[in-house]
């Protein structure tokens, strides 16, 4: 999730129900604030050299639950590590908002 309000919050509850939370920010200051806020685990996406890796070094054995939000290449990286039965909740997909091109299909996954 992004470090913005709804991610953020989110973050804040999940961990008021014992889960571990990972969250990405676009800058080290927001990924610090996420620290703060008591992600478990959270990356600049903007300065990882690898998002797979990124996501998958935050949690070695994959994920239970996922927030949509960010949607594009982030979404086929996530969708990748996904457990089995695992859960996915859709809020957005702000990474196209301001496309001019609409996407003509999904990212290969």
């Amino acid at each position: 999730m992004y470090c913005r309000a709804v991610g953020s919050m989110l973050g804040r509850i999940t961990k008021l129900k014992d889960c571990k939370v990972v969250g990405s920010a676009g800058s080290d200051a927001k990924v610090a604030f996420l620290k703060e806020l008591g992600f478990d685990e959270a990356f600049n996406y903007k300065t990882v050299s690898s998002l797979e890796e990124a996501l998958k070094k935050a949690s070695p054995e994959g994920y239970d639950c996922f927030f949509e939000n960010v949607g594009g290449p982030f979404s086929t990286v996530a969708l990748q590590q996904m457990k089995n039965f695992g859960r996915i909740a859709v809020c957005g997909s702000i990474s196209v908002y301001n496309d001019t091109t609409p996407q003509t299909g999904p990212y290969p996954i």
